[in-house]
């Protein structure tokens, strides 16, 4: 059986769950080793390489994907917009996460 991961043959089914298990613990510590990781499109540097994956994915370059159902705000991060939503029109979030969905 082949890892999907880093593509190399793993003997049986037992080896392959506890090769992936391995895999996901190394990538897991990977994303938390310290910096600095730089941004290639901007000049934004990041302590941690996971959030400079999240900067690429979701920020760098990208207009925000999350708007207010109260109002014209926008935001790129769902937790900001939660924020918002407590912050300017008290509401309580908690009741309301299902209105909150991404800008196509």
């Amino acid at each position: 059986m082949c890892c999907t991961n880093l593509l190399i043959e793993v003997p049986d089914l037992f080896s392959t769950s506890k090769h992936q298990y391995l895999f996901m613990i190394v990538s897991l510590l990977f994303r938390l080793v310290p910096g600095p990781f730089f941004c290639p499109s901007c000049p934004r540097k990041y302590k941690y390489k996971g959030d400079l994956t999240r900067h690429i994915n979701y920020e760098c370059g990208k207009a925000p994907m999350f708007k207010c159902p109260f109002c014209d705000h926008r935001v790129k991060r769902k937790s900001n917009m939660k924020t918002h939503i407590g912050i300017v029109h008290g509401t309580i979030i908690r009741n309301h996460q299902h209105i909150i969905e991404t800008v196509p």
